[in-house]
């Protein structure tokens, strides 16, 4: 066993954390070591924001009984390469589940080429000789493989269902001249590739690490215990490879906060953590005391989550409404700015340039986007890019709108892609500054010797003393930030700004116009 008491140097589920004082574990984080050494069922652990859930389960791998295989699923390679700093008893193994299911496909087939754009060259090949045009049809293909295989969708009634949660609409793809592919078709094409991609010969992509040792029975390294880290985040995959990872009489712990489930967008479950509970009838423990976050914080955050606690002697803490016009005056190194939207954050951006204070937008993925989208348009000045965006922008919306079912958070991205692209327009003289300029704002480096302005999407798992939340960014206003009974789509809305809520240490500053 070790001692009840932890160094604050390293904990918490951040890569970046600020050394704090020795503190004795709280009676939650003793309960989840007890679990561990004398449990007898599944466990899931319902770790609020800022609960030190994965310096707790850290912890824990110390208590596993002597003589158990133990897997720790870790979210991120940023996750593995912090725990190996860490306590680790020896027999634990620390992995990614794309390291872990890779490592399997690597035991069957033989050592593999990584190839990120596997899809797209097996489309290449289907489409080679057609009609030039097909770009807009390989793009939408190469999403509904990536998250057909997310959601292990591979019958025709699967895959129609990922193609509507996902608004992955075959109209107005065209296959030769101006044919249009219509939707069995489209999901013709989706098999055939799905199928290709079972067959593995020397190459997988990122997907295929995870998908493959599922989809093809493949043999998997299994353990006594199972922990799964960030539960809320993994797609039905993800999910999928980790619990087969259980020997039979092995026991699985599940970590993760159903309030901080943002990633809905891009394939996570719906319902990762209750789906666990209801699969395995698991045994729920909450972490629910925040140690980040300052009591003041702590009470907004409770309008959403009335469970999180302060942790007891927290600092009181400040939240502030701001004018937007007085945080670019006080912003200062080191603070982070936050946005639902990306759009937003430009603008502030030049304003703090132009200031001669240096800042940066986090997100490089979202630079290549947005340049990847102006390369495409191949437009010459920029008043033909404005015109191309704007054209784009009408076209998407009123294809996600005009729908049975409208798509209103599809065509929210749609509007926040192309308002990033006229903010950027509109101070750039040609398309080539544009592009520069992409080059110059948008970073994966978390400087703290800048201010950094981010998407809470991005800023998940990352902390900062000083937060400014963008108000007008929010579909929902604090007005009716609840935790009454919701749908799902405003439940995520919720959870995003909870998430921006709990980033501050110290100050919360929340922007109005």
């Amino acid at each position: 066993m070790t001692q009840e008491t932890i160094d604050w140097d390293a904990v918490d589920d951040e890569v970046d954390v600020q050394p704090r004082k020795k503190f004795e574990f709280s009676t939650y984080q003793k309960a989840v070591f007890e679990d561990t050494v004398s449990g007898t069922n599944h466990t899931v652990i319902a770790a609020l924001a800022g609960a030190a859930k994965t310096t707790t389960i850290v912890e824990a791998l110390n208590y596993v009984p002597k003589g158990k295989d133990t897997l720790f699923c870790a979210f991120n390679k940023r996750i593995v390469e912090e725990l190996k700093k860490r306590d680790i008893p020896y027999d634990a193994t620390v992995l990614t589940l794309h390291q872990h299911g890779f490592q399997a496909v690597r035991d069957s087939y033989g050592k593999q080429k990584v190839e990120f754009n596997r899809v797209g060259g097996i489309l290449g090949k289907i489409f080679q000789g057609r009609s030039s045009n097909t770009f807009e049809l390989r793009t939408r293909l190469t999403k509904a493989v990536s998250l057909c295989k997310s959601a292990l969708a591979s019958e025709d009634q699967a895959i129609d269902e990922v193609m509507d949660r996902f608004t992955i609409d075959p109209a107005g793809a065209c296959l030769n001249g101006d044919e249009s592919m219509d939707r069995e078709c489209f999901i013709n094409y989706v098999k055939q590739v799905l199928e290709i991609c079972r067959d593995v010969k020397g190459q997988v992509d990122f997907d295929d690490m995870i998908w493959l040792p599922i989809i093809n029975k493949l043999p998997i390294n299994r353990y006594d215990r199972v922990f799964i880290d960030e539960t809320q985040d993994l797609s039905p995959a993800q999910i999928e490879l980790a619990l087969k990872s259980v020997k039979k009489s092995g026991r699985i712990t599940a970590v993760g906060d159903r309030n901080q489930a943002i990633y809905q967008w891009r394939g996570a479950s719906l319902n990762a953590l209750d789906d666990i509970i209801n699969r395995f009838d698991a045994r729920v423990l909450p972490l629910p005391i925040c140690y980040r976050c300052p009591v003041s914080v702590i009470q907004v955050a409770q309008e959403i989550v009335p469970e999180i606690q302060s942790a007891p002697g927290a600092e009181q803490g400040r939240v502030i409404e701001i004018e937007e016009i007085d945080m670019l005056k006080n912003a200062k190194a080191g603070d982070a700015v936050l946005s639902r939207l990306n759009a937003p954050l430009l603008g502030i951006c030049f304003n703090f340039l132009a200031d001669g204070r240096k800042a940066m937008i986090l997100g490089k993925d979202i630079g290549t986007s947005l340049a990847a989208f102006i390369r495409k348009s191949g437009c010459g000045t920029i008043q033909q890019l404005m015109t191309y965006t704007d054209d784009w922008r009408a076209r998407e919306c009123a294809r996600l709108l005009e729908r049975s079912e409208p798509r209103k958070m599809e065509a929210e991205s749609v509007n926040d892609k192309a308002n990033c692209i006229n903010v950027l327009s509109r101070n750039a003289g040609s398309v080539q500054e544009v592009l520069a300029s992409i080059e110059n704002l948008f970073s994966d480096t978390n400087e703290s010797n800048a201010i950094t302005l981010s998407s809470i999407h991005k800023f998940k798992g990352l902390e900062r003393d000083n937060v400014y939340l963008i108000m007008r960014s929010f579909r929902i206003p604090r007005t009716r930030w609840t935790s009454e009974a919701i749908d799902q789509k405003s439940r995520e809305e919720l959870n995003i700004a909870y998430v921006g809520v709990t980033r501050a240490k110290k100050d919360l500053y929340l922007v109005t116009d």
